[in-house]
């Protein structure tokens, strides 16, 4: 039976997959520069890379939640952590890198 672990993950990966990121800017340079040929190669390549990358996570969560509750509890509280650090580095950049709009009057 397919866990709520591995449909939470199911989503994430498919949301992730169809916002466009780098691997849409290579795979459009690719097909432009080079050729047809070019862009559906990079594509392939992209997507399996996509594949193992979520077959790899799967196992690693099946693994995780399965072996140990005291270990899922230390992997979720140090993953609760890290979006915390970044969610700070985000709040506390500096104001250069955000996007200011002036009134030009």
């Amino acid at each position: 039976m397919i866990g709520p672990e591995f449909l939470a993950l199911l989503l994430i990966t498919i949301i992730t997959i169809l916002t466009p990121g780098p691997d849409f800017l290579v795979i459009v340079k690719n097909t432009l520069v080079r050729s047809r040929r070019a862009g559906i190669y990079t594509a392939l390549g992209v997507s399996t890379a996509i594949w193992f990358h979520i077959a790899y996570s799967i196992t690693f969560v099946n693994y995780i939640t399965g072996a140990s509750d005291r270990v899922f509890e230390i992997v979720r509280i140090l993953g609760g952590m890290y979006l915390l650090w970044l969610g700070s580095k985000a709040l506390l950049a500096s104001s250069n890198s955000c996007i200011r709009i002036e009134n030009n009057e």
